[in-house]
């Protein structure tokens, strides 16, 4: 559980600093919205692709 530390500062369970008002949006959507972010947050979510060795190419 996370904790407001001043005025538009909120730090979260794990340390990482968020700002309040972000939070604040974040959470009552989550509550209001149960199932609003979900599809969101599956799209985003990173699927690993497996390449042979040698097809990687130098970033430009």
């Amino acid at each position: 559980m996370g904790r407001r530390v001043s005025r538009g500062q909120f730090v979260a369970g794990d340390g990482s600093v968020v700002n309040a008002d972000a939070n604040a949006t974040y959470t009552i959507l989550r509550k209001a919205f149960p199932n609003a972010l979900a599809e969101w947050i599956e799209d985003a979510s990173v699927h690993p692709v497996r390449m042979p060795l040698g097809t990687a190419r130098e970033c430009t």
